[in-house]
Parts: structure tokens; sequence; C-alpha cells
């Protein structure tokens, strides 16, 4: 490789790389973005397969790391702090396959949709792997890295760690009751019977 075609390749990686960062933050390279949802820039990433709801913030430093068909789908009145990072995809490799940069072979890719329910906190520098469902109210800890396994926690815990687990509750029950009824309509609210069981059976881990 001569000088001239290594410095036209070093032109077009930084110029791709002004475009992610600054440039592709518009509302029409979202699958949906309310006109209340907040992303600010720089925010990298591919964004067709992402979708913010009312009242969501993307802050700035963020990563979407989505697949054609893996989305990203953050519901109402939830927010990610700074550094965020989203996988929606996993790659797999059967036996006898290696990576290969000369033919591209990197295993097969599975979408796996990551999903944030409303009224979520994702602390800054966060990662959500593929098939992730971050339930209802919950903090995401500063620096964790979020499996699928969390998507057996109920709403309204705190998780944390890498990977992440439950830590504990962040309302009493009497609290995430008065919390339902405060911000969601009857026919959203979580039952009461539901609460209380998944209350009293994680409240004793």
């Amino acid at each position: 490789m001569n000088t001239f075609s290594i410095l036209l390749r070093a032109v077009k990686d930084g110029l791709r790389g002004i475009r992610m960062m600054f440039f592709t933050g518009r509302h029409d390279r979202f699958g949906f973005i309310a006109p209340t949802a907040r992303v600010y820039q720089p925010v990298m990433g591919g964004k067709d397969n992402v979708y913010l709801y009312d009242h969501t913030v993307i802050e700035e430093g963020s990563r979407f790391i989505t697949s054609r068909e893996g989305r990203f789908i953050m519901k109402r009145n939830s927010v990610a702090s700074y550094n965020f990072t989203v996988i929606t995809a996993l790659h797999t490799m059967e036996v006898g396959d290696m990576p290969n940069a000369s033919t591209g072979n990197y295993g097969k890719m599975i979408p796996q949709d990551v999903i944030v329910d409303e009224g979520v906190l994702i602390g800054a520098y966060a990662t959500l792997l593929p098939g992730t469902h971050i339930p209802r109210g919950c903090i995401v800890g500063a620096g964790s890295v979020v499996t699928k396994t969390i998507n057996f926690t109920p709403p309204y815990s705190v998780i944390a760690g890498n990977p992440a687990r439950f830590i504990k509750f962040r309302f009493t029950l009497e609290q995430m009751l008065e919390h339902e009824r405060i911000c969601f309509a009857p026919e959203e609210r979580i039952a009461e019977e539901k609460l209380r069981h998944l209350f009293e059976q994680h409240g004793k881990q």
C-alpha cells in the first residue's frame, strides 16, 4: 500500500468518525424519537432501530451498537447517563469457525431486542447486552454490564455489577404502590398483588 492510499484511507476513516459522532443525531435517522425525547451529542452508532419515547434522555458519549433487526426500545421518562452503551446483536461461532478479517467471517449474527421500561435510570458507563429487558422504575448502577439474567429482576430494583444483579428495592412496598398511583393510569399500573408477591419474594434474598 503506497503513501497516497494510506493517506486516503486515513481521511476516509476520519470523515466517517466525524459523521458518526456529530451528524447522526438527526430525528430522521431514528426508528422513532418522540418530540420530547432528548439526545445530547456526540452519540455514536446506527440509530435506525432505536426507538425513544416521551421524555427520554440519552446523554452525550453514548453508543448504539445495533443490527438491522435488533431494536433498542426506551419507554417514556427513562434516562441513560454519559457514555452509555447498548448492543442489540451477538455473534456465534460454529465448531471449526475462526474469525477472519480477510473474508469478513465473524460468525452468525443473532439480533436480540433490548428494552428499557418506564422510569428507568441508567448510570454512566453502563452497558446493556443483547436480549436485556430492564423493568419499570429500576436504577442501573454506573459501570454495570447488564445481561439477560436481569430479566427476572422485579420492577423498582437497584441493579449493579458485572454482570449486574439485584441489590435491593429502591422503594418500600407502600412507596411503590403510591408511585404507581401517582405516575400511571389505572390500566397501566402493575397489579398490587403482583408487586406484593415480588417484594416478599426478592426482599428475602
